[in-house]
C-alpha cells in the first residue's frame, strides 16, 4: 500500500476514533446520571462495554496502520 493510502487510512481511523471516544464519554455520563437517579443501568452498562470494546478494536486497527507505514 502506498504512503498516501496509509495516510488516508490513518486519517479515517483517527476520525472514527475521535467520534467513538465522544460516544463512550457520553454513554459514561449517561450511566452516571442514571445511577444518581436510582435507575437500573444494567443495559446502559452493557452498551458502554460494547462501545469501549469497539473503541479498543479501532485503536488496535490504528496501530496496524501505523506498523504498515514503516
Amino acid at each position: 500500500m502506498g504512503d498516501d493510502r496509509h495516510e488516508q487510512h490513518l486519517a479515517e481511523a483517527d476520525l472514527l476514533i475521535a467520534r467513538s471516544m465522544d460516544v463512550v464519554a457520553k454513554q459514561r455520563a449517561l450511566v452516571e446520571r442514571l445511577e444518581k437517579e436510582g435507575a437500573d443501568v444494567s443495559e446502559a452498562r452493557k452498551l458502554l462495554r460494547v462501545f469501549e470494546a469497539t473503541l479498543n478494536l479501532m485503536l488496535a486497527h490504528r496501530d496496524l496502520i501505523l506498523r504498515a507505514r514503516r
